[in-house]
């Protein structure tokens, strides 16, 4: 089987790994970004770890979409705050009585591409089982990390995203202003992961909306 040869570096590239067409986006500078959102991605930190920090509790990773090339693992995700059940694991079927239509409080939506070679056996079958956020996996592995953030986004959602994040259809109403990154982490020097990060809009940096398909 076929893998991802090249690191993407812009959010076009990252949405051709799906073949689907990135929803337009700008570069900002991060005096551009109002808060919370500068804070919350304008740093080297994990995301995950980032994001629990500011909402007082953790996150789940709600996996939308995944792509499997030989040694290259690309996954759509959300990380969302469960407001009524406990744990970590969430799933975007039906399995385990999770609803996809279930009501989450979102916090990010995500696309990453993984390069499974620069992580070990044990990492590689917990980021595949799909249960445990990609941050707390690493850290928890203690593999030695560097987390490079390449440029901050002014994005207009799609159509997707706007569902994601319980916005309105384009041209019912104004759109909030949505702002993401792009980011490497690099474990042990290597390059492991390519990120785009979005973050909904509104003070609290957090979308109550419905998580799977319509």
């Amino acid at each position: 089987m076929r893998q991802v040869d090249s690191l993407p570096h812009t959010i076009g590239d990252l949405y051709r790994l799906f073949g689907q067409a990135a929803p337009a986006a700008t570069v900002v500078p991060a005096e551009a970004v109002p808060q919370p959102q500068r804070r919350l991605l304008s740093h080297e930190r994990h995301m995950t770890v980032t994001l629990e920090e500011h909402h007082g509790g953790e996150v789940d990773v709600v996996v939308l979409d995944r792509l499997v090339l030989g040694d290259s693992y690309m996954r759509k995700i959300l990380l969302a705050r469960r407001p009524r059940r406990r744990g970590r694991t969430c799933r975007s079927t039906d399995e385990g009585g999770v609803s996809v239509r279930a009501r989450y409080r979102v916090a990010q939506f995500g696309i990453m591409l993984i390069n499974l070679q620069v992580v070990s056996d044990e990492a590689r079958a917990e980021i595949l089982g799909e249960r445990t956020p990609l941050g707390h996996i690493l850290i928890r592995h203690r593999r030695l990390r560097r987390i490079s953030t390449h440029s901050l986004l002014e994005i207009e959602p799609d159509a997707e995203m706007r569902r994601h994040f319980g916005l309105p259809e384009l041209g019912v109403a104004e759109t909030p202003r949505v702002f993401g990154r792009l980011a490497t982490i690099f474990c042990d020097e290597k390059p492991a992961v390519e990120l785009l990060e979005v973050l909904p809009p509104g003070p609290d940096a957090v979308a109550v909306a419905p998580v799977g398909p319509a």
